[in-house]
């Protein structure tokens, strides 16, 4: 003869979806991963359009220009810049050598404070 008691266990296993939208929701997260990506990369672009108008010639006469900045040429230069950055090593590749050595010029040139400071001690 069987008891008429019986239990029922239900087990769920946390899924990384339904984790995230605890914490403010899948789409929110990737939308602000994206946006940290293209705010840098307007940031970029900005800089070589204001250096295009003004000085970036290279050696051979060619300039960089900013509609050649395109979104995959920004990720191959963000892979460049963080081994700069954190290794202190440049890989070989000219073209994004000669984007940095542009944006540090227009960096330079844009920066207002150093821009005051050549006016008063001038």
């Amino acid at each position: 003869m069987m008891s008429g008691n019986s239990m029922l266990y239900e087990r769920s296993i946390g899924k990384l979806d339904a984790i995230l939208s605890y914490a403010g929701g899948l789409f929110g997260i990737i939308i602000a991963t994206l946006s940290l990506f293209l705010m840098s990369f307007n940031e970029y672009r900005y800089e070589l359009m204001a250096a295009e108008s003004a000085f970036n010639y290279n050696d051979k006469g060619k300039k960089v220009r900013e509609h050649d900045f395109t979104f995959v040429f920004y990720l191959k230069y963000e892979v460049f810049d963080w081994i700069k950055t954190l290794f202190g090593y440049e890989l070989p590749w000219r073209d994004c050598k000669e984007v940095d050595e542009t944006r540090e010029e227009a960096t330079e040139q844009l920066d207002v404070s150093l821009m005051f400071k050549r006016i008063l001690y001038f």
